[in-house]
């Protein structure tokens, strides 16, 4: 181990616990998202020299100002305000959400209904899996039409059930999550793909907890044991889901699990090192004014060609290669790195802004505007999530559907 990196992660946490002097409490959002950051970015590289992948420390720095940059932003929101709101569901948007649910249903179902008929073993399903991942590869994978519209379905069902189970808390409603969840998953083994589940459960996060942060007392999202030890939980469970996808698509019964255990080990954080590597050699790269941010719509316009992989891939440790390099290269590429860290301040700042319009003016347009920011930074140690047309388009709907269907009013028992 790095003494000096331990030392500097060290006086990051501290500096960490002073943003918490002034907040005086962890339930603030504008101490919470930026301590997310850090762990997200800033204490990993902990991990990064333990398994002994590249690093340096205008890697670690440049995340950790990526984090102040952010900070600084949300101290706008620094006095916020006690008063909470009441989101009202209308039943026509819970229609929707159970014809959304069926879509994606008979969607997924349509993509793998051939392969259903010979699914009589798991080496019937690792075959099935490993045939999907070889096709995706080699670009030549076939899906179903109402495969690829259920898509766009699925992530808009992704940000409506997070509303919906943060507002009502019956049992049905959270049926209605694991079933989705699990189609998920059943379509991820078939696949042998990782990316749509986890896309769309950071979505459903991102939804999920900006509903209950507007709609409980300050405080609910205060630093706890039980909350610490959640977020460990979910992280292990994405870790054995990584796993089980890679097994998948190895295509064999008989595996090396501590192999596999260690490949995804060092995939789960390698795209700290994929970054690290890269700015590194941020002089010796053009910048593209905003054309990897928008590289959906600009390769819908042809004025752009994405990529499928949308970055080359780069040797993070001898033998093992990884092509995620985070949101940041792409807004560091469009938009120098100087111009990147006021990006974050600005999203700090827009984040608060959201808040207190929601809060205290109860204007409905800010409330999904806060879930799509929140969701970037959720997303942000993969890639920008809205590269991906099928993103945009279901965050269009779902803010439609939000200022259609649900209502936003002053939640008077909070506020007492």
């Amino acid at each position: 181990m790095d003494f000096l990196l331990i030392v500097l992660l060290i006086v990051i946490f501290s500096l960490r616990l002073f943003w918490l002097y002034f907040y005086k409490t962890s339930a603030n959002i504008g101490f919470i998202l930026p301590f997310i950051f850090e762990c997200l970015f800033v204490y990993p590289y902990f991990l990064v020299d333990l398994l002994g992948l590249e690093w340096s420390f205008f890697g670690v720095l440049t995340m950790f100002l990526f984090s102040l940059s952010l900070q600084l932003g949300l101290v706008l929101n620094l006095n916020e305000s006690s008063k909470r709101v009441t989101i009202k569901i209308t039943n026509k948007m819970i229609y929707i959400v159970y014809i959304l649910l069926a879509f994606v249903y008979v969607g997924i179902l349509s993509n793998h209904l051939d392969a259903l008929h010979n699914l009589s073993s798991v080496t019937q399903v690792l075959i099935v899996a490993n045939q999907n991942a070889i096709s995706r590869y080699d670009s030549t994978l076939n899906v179903t039409l109402i495969y690829k519209i259920s898509t766009v379905f699925s992530f808009l069902l992704s940000l409506l059930i997070g509303v919906l189970v943060a507002v009502r808390k019956e049992r049905k409603f959270k049926f209605l999550l694991v079933v989705f969840f699990i189609i998920l998953f059943i379509d991820s083994v078939l696949m042998a793909a990782r990316a749509g589940l986890l896309l769309q459960l950071f979505a459903f996060l991102a939804s999920f907890i900006a509903t209950n942060y507007l709609t409980n007392k300050k405080g609910y999202y205060s630093i706890s044991f039980s909350k610490v030890l959640a977020v460990l939980l979910f992280f292990v469970s994405i870790y054995l889901f990584f796993i089980i996808v890679q097994i998948a698509r190895g295509g064999k019964e008989e595996f090396d699990i501590l192999s596999i255990s260690s490949h995804v080990l060092t995939w789960f954080i390698g795209y700290l090192s994929a970054f690290d590597i890269w700015v590194r050699q941020y002089y010796l790269f053009e910048h593209t004014f905003g054309l990897r941010t928008f590289s959906g719509i600009a390769d819908v316009l042809n004025i752009y060609e994405r990529s499928g992989g949308v970055y080359e891939p780069v040797e993070i440790v001898a033998g093992r290669v990884t092509n995620i390099y985070t949101a940041y290269r792409g807004l560091i590429e469009d938009f120098t790195l100087p111009m990147s860290f006021l990006l974050l301040f600005c999203v700090g700042m827009l984040i608060s802004i959201c808040i207190r319009n929601v809060l205290c003016n109860t204007k409905k347009i800010y409330y999904p505007i806060l879930i799509m920011l929140l969701y970037f930074i959720f997303w942000s140690f993969v890639i920008n999530p809205y590269i991906y047309n099928s993103i945009l388009l279901a965050m269009v709907c779902f803010i439609i559907i939000i200022c259609k269907y649900v209502k936003v009013e002053k939640n008077d028992k909070v506020n007492s």
